[in-house]
C-alpha cells in the first residue's frame, strides 16, 4: 500500500498515512467479505452470525483476520473502512 509520510519536525514524529485504501474484494476471502456486508448493512456481529449459520465465536475470529489485513484495530474502523470503500 503506498503512504505519504508525514512529519513534526519540532517532535520528530512520523506518521504514515495511505493515501488509497486497498479495495476490500482484493485483500479478504469470499466469506470475509460476506461478514464484512453484513456488517456494512448495520447488522450486529449475533445477526451476521444467524444470517450466515455461524458461531459467533467463527464470525470474531474472522473479524480478527480482517482487522490484520485491514490494519484496523476495532469494529468502528472497520466500518469506516468499509464506508469509504463501498460508500456510506
Amino acid at each position: 500500500m503506498d503512504k505519504i509520510i508525514l512529519s513534526n519536525e519540532s517532535r520528530r514524529e512520523r506518521i504514515a498515512i495511505p493515501i488509497k485504501p486497498p479495495a476490500p474484494e482484493k485483500i479478504l476471502t469470499a466469506r470475509e467479505l460476506e461478514i464484512c456486508r453484513h456488517l456494512h448493512q448495520g447488522s450486529s456481529i449475533k445477526e451476521t452470525a444467524f444470517d450466515l449459520d455461524l458461531a459467533v465465536k467463527t464470525v470474531r475470529g474472522h473479524l480478527e483476520r480482517i482487522y490484520i489485513k485491514i490494519q484496523v484495530h476495532s469494529i468502528t474502523q472497520l466500518i469506516i473502512f468499509l464506508c469509504r470503500a463501498w460508500g456510506s
